[in-house]
């Protein structure tokens, strides 16, 4: 098993091994592109509501989609599924065909975001895989806060009205 970890620095994510290695950096134009660079090789994440297109140095080498809101995104060329984005149950995954743990991704404080995340691999995998899980994990957690804030209005508000 190998580690990695993503650090939020002024502008960008560095994703380091385990030794404290660079091994890229992730960094996000828009909402619809995200760039990693790793090496002499450059990736770009195209987003779409329901679809990442994934690009190497400006050629297209996987897609991934996803069937509903808040579900797993699956690749249409490769055997890689992205599951559990947001952390509801314990961390981003990146499984195989088999559902067979490739890759777990957490933040490292369970409570506070503090832009520091950590990656166990099982298998070998490649950097951009690792990017691509942080920043969906990224977009996940932020739909979750969100959902977390207006759930606790609500209950707030029904509570308050039974305690009227």
């Amino acid at each position: 098993m190998q580690s990695f970890t993503a650090t939020y620095t002024e502008d960008a994510y560095i994703i380091s091994n385990q030794y404290s290695e660079e091994i890229g950096k992730l960094k996000i134009v828009n909402d619809n592109e995200i760039r990693f660079s790793s090496l002499d090789e450059n990736y770009q994440f195209k987003l779409s509501k329901n679809k990442v297109e994934v690009l190497k140095n400006e050629k297209k080498i996987d897609d991934f989609e996803r069937s509903k809101p808040f579900m797993n995104f699956k690749s249409n060329i490769s055997n890689f599924k992205i599951r559990g984005i947001s952390s509801w149950e314990g961390g981003t995954k990146l499984v195989d065909e088999n559902n067979k743990f490739l890759v777990k991704l957490n933040n490292k404080s369970a409570w506070i975001d503090k832009g520091i995340y950590e990656f166990k691999t099982f298998t070998e995998v490649k950097p951009h895989q690792l990017a691509l899980m942080l920043h969906l994990h990224i977009q996940g957690s932020k739909v979750k806060t969100i959902v977390g804030i207006a759930l606790s209005t609500v209950i707030g508000a029904i509570f308050f009205n039974l305690l009227k």
